[in-house]
């Protein structure tokens, strides 16, 4: 007897993302009609960074959860992280 199994993903749908000015521009830019609402998050006192854009979407982009996926896990492996040093050589 053949026995199908069936692999899911484990899909979170994130209606507000944060992201520096640069990348805010680019986003502005690429999604206008799809953005609510923008909150600015100012710098830290004596920082030298301009802060923090919160943006707000009509449509949610969905964030994958590897942490709670174990069959993917299981099917990839864990992943070999690489030191600071060893990416400088």
């Amino acid at each position: 007897m053949f026995m199908h199994t069936t692999k899911t993903l484990d899909m979170t749908p994130v209606y507000q993302r944060v992201f520096t000015p640069r990348r805010f521009l680019d986003v502005y830019r690429k999604n206008v009609e799809d953005i609510v609402s923008v909150k600015i998050l100012p710098p830290k006192l004596g920082s030298k960074q301009f802060g923090l854009l919160v943006v707000e979407f009509k449509e949610p982009t969905y964030k994958l959860n590897l942490s709670f996926n174990r069959s993917l896990r299981k099917l990839y492996g864990k992943r070999k992280r690489q030191s600071v040093s060893s990416k400088r050589r």
